[in-house]
């Protein structure tokens, strides 16, 4: 107990001190260390064969859907307010990577086709990146010394 003076006299006062403390390891484990993994997971499609169309879009769109399912179990624990919270922020900033990995494979892929359609019409061989691997054939694109189409070359044939 204290005394404080004013100049109305001298009173008796009380202070008491409170030191709240968070604990964040909760929403370090079950909000932040996921998302993060989900952004990441979307990242590894950079490193994925961009002729690999199927593997991409199926990494791009399952990041997206399950960031959006995350987002939607984050917002259900936590009270409604009017205003926007730093987990909002949060989550919304992880749906944009997750969903800019995917459109960063969708303006790969159309830039990809339209150089192949710009080198075929103009009678250019395709470019040898961007044929298909699995065929484990060699392909010819050359009759007599233009384009006709793509096609795998038989072993007997001595024009490749």
């Amino acid at each position: 107990m204290s005394f404080h003076h004013s100049f109305s006299g001298s009173f008796s006062c009380q202070y008491v001190t409170l030191t709240l403390v968070r604990q964040f390891q909760f929403y370090l484990i079950q909000t932040f260390i996921p998302t993060v993994l989900i952004v990441v997971l979307s990242w590894v499609s950079f490193w994925i064969d961009t002729r690999a169309v199927p593997a991409r879009i199926t990494l791009g769109v399952l990041s997206v859907l399950t960031m959006t399912t995350q987002s939607s179990a984050i917002s259900q624990r936590l009270p409604r307010v009017s205003y926007v919270k730093a987990i909002d922020v949060w989550t919304t900033a992880c749906l944009v990577f997750v969903f800019g990995s995917l459109m960063e494979f969708v303006l790969v892929n159309y830039l990809t086709r339209k150089e192949d359609f710009k080198r075929t019409f103009k009678g250019l061989p395709p470019d040898p990146a961007t044929l298909p691997e699995d065929t484990g054939q060699a392909y010819s694109c050359f009759k007599e010394d233009r384009v006709v189409a793509l096609a795998p070359v038989s072993n007997n044939d001595t024009r490749a």
